[in-house]
């Protein structure tokens, strides 16, 4: 059978699982050729199988893992964040997992998450065998297309798909417990929506303080290319009205917007992060500085990075976080924050530690709202570790979607302030392949 003809009759199947079994379902989408897209993945929670959510305690799915190939196009690579489990209606998003790793190979793609029933309120992953076919979304795959003309098969490797639970029971196609549904990307030959990405920019302020403090940011734009225009549209996010504003950029341009949150948006006295869209084929930078009182006055700030998305992070970890028992007559004082980039709410936690590793108060939890911007001003009483003096303390923090957080640790006495990068702290994702067969029981490894 030739691969055109193989590619119809898959395309043509319809989102069944066998009788009897629970199902991995990879979906089928149309494309243009190029450009960025996007393939659900789904799991199928079939009643009286083995494991499920209608199975007693320690027969929940906690774990899955597959492995999709696209080998032999190479007009498909896969992308940044290769599977994206923060997606809307993915029953993985509100999901803090015990492990998570996105394992690459050559030609292949494929995701290993596992929780708990300890960790998941008693519910594993939070599937129903109600859910009609394909089943429940588990996020999607995400692969950039470069000119291709014709169709593109997605299938499942029978070997490498796997459900587990906390007692060690695990459905397998081997095991006749587990069916795998290929899909594909259909070339419509359309030319699709010019993709796009963006950049953020975690905090930004126009904010008059104390003793003539006037926090605001400046903010500079720059297209990369020395050779197309590049359009950005500037969104900002804030507990106000917010706005947006649409700009060009020629070739080699760089835009200066000093106080941007008054100068683009007209909001003063209001704080937030700002978003830059533009077509992910042209090559935008933008970087920002927060500072104050105004110009030509002697200035104090920090400059402000602008993230790409797959920046977001659902672990970080900061070095370097002090505090000065609450006098703000000497030493330093240090503020945390995060932007929620999502459509959806996320919980975030902040455990901040002596530099031994013992914790300083007690690990703070609030949630953030979808494309919410919030600062915690002084960590250490924010989380009750008030009267601690320290140049050496670290702060974690944890999210159940991806975000970006920040730190910024101030000198009391002159003012200056420096932005703290965040440090990987286990969750990037794997480009190995091994372990994509299974989760091995009791094992709780954070990634």
């Amino acid at each position: 059978m030739g691969a055109a003809t193989l590619l119809a009759v898959l395309t043509l199947l319809p989102f069944t699982t066998a009788p009897g079994t629970d199902g991995l379902t990879v979906g089928t989408v149309t494309s243009g050729g190029s450009g960025i897209v996007r393939v659900p993945v789904y799991l199928k929670d079939t009643a009286a199988t083995p494991i499920g959510s209608d199975q007693a305690a320690g027969r929940k799915i906690t774990g899955v893992s597959f492995q999709v190939g696209f080998g032999g196009n190479g007009c498909v690579t896969t992308v940044a964040p290769y599977f994206d489990t923060a997606v809307a209606g993915g029953i993985l998003a509100s999901l803090s997992p015990d492990i998570v790793a996105r394992p690459r190979a050559a030609g292949s793609q494929g995701l290993l998450f596992a929780v708990s029933e300890a960790t998941s309120g008693g519910k594993g992953l939070p599937t129903s065998t109600a859910t009609p076919d394909p089943g429940d979304k588990l996020g999607e795959l995400v692969f950039s297309l470069n000119g291709c003309t014709s169709d593109v098969a997605l299938q499942g490797d029978a070997a490498l798909a796997a459900l587990t639970s906390d007692s060690g029971t695990a459905e397998k196609v081997s095991l006749a417990t587990l069916s795998v549904t290929p899909g594909a990307i259909r070339i419509s030959g359309e030319a699709p929506p010019p993709a796009t990405t963006v950049l953020t920019i975690p905090a930004v302020a126009s904010v008059h303080g104390l003793n003539g403090a006037f926090f605001h940011s400046d903010l500079w734009v720059m297209n990369l290319s020395a050779t197309t225009r590049a359009t950005v549209t500037a969104r900002y996010r804030c507990a106000c009205a917010g706005g947006s504003r649409t700009f060009e950029l020629a070739p080699r341009e760089s835009r200066l917007f000093p106080d941007a949150v008054v100068s683009l948006f007209d909001a003063p006295e209001t704080s937030g992060a700002i978003e830059l869209s533009h077509d992910a084929a042209a090559r935008v930078g933008a970087r920002s500085r927060v500072y104050t009182p105004s110009l030509p006055a002697p200035t104090n700030g920090a400059g402000v990075p602008a993230y790409a998305p797959a920046e977001a992070r659902t672990r970080a970890l900061f070095l370097g976080v002090a505090g000065n028992g609450g006098d703000l007559s000497g030493g330093f004082r240090s503020n945390a924050g995060a932007y929620n980039p999502n459509d959806a709410s996320t919980a975030v936690t902040f455990t901040l530690r002596a530099a031994g590793g013992a914790p300083l108060g007690a690990p703070l939890t609030q949630t953030w709202g979808p494309r919410e911007a919030r600062q915690l001003n002084d960590v250490f009483a924010a989380v009750g570790s008030a009267g601690t003096v320290t140049t050496g303390a670290y702060l974690e923090v944890r999210s159940a979607l991806p975000l970006f957080p920040y730190l910024t640790v101030i000198d009391n006495q002159s003012g200056d302030s420096v932005w703290v990068p965040p440090l990987d702290d286990g969750n990037a994702a794997s480009s190995g392949a091994a372990g994509a067969a299974g989760v091995t029981p009791g094992v709780r490894t954070a990634r």
